[in-house]
């Protein structure tokens, strides 16, 4: 099998933590020589993951909406 490897990391924010503001996720995706792919992101997945019917149809939904990694820092 060939193609890319890719390494994600996920800093879990307080998933149920609505009251505070500053408590977010934060994902930055390596690749196999460990540099930075896209910008590094930062902001609340509990919605978007919760509204997708399975894990695949969620990593779609970071292909075009304004969760997409690329953008960078929210």
């Amino acid at each position: 099998m060939s193609g890319f490897t890719h390494f994600i990391g996920w800093d879990v924010g307080a998933w149920h933590c609505d009251t505070n503001s500053k408590s977010r996720d934060a994902i930055v995706i390596l690749d196999e020589a460990l540099n930075i792919v896209g910008a590094p992101w930062r902001g609340n997945l509990r919605e978007s993951i919760n509204a997708a019917a399975s894990a695949g149809e969620w990593l779609e939904s970071w292909r075009d909406d304004e969760n997409d990694f690329r953008q960078g820092y929210h």
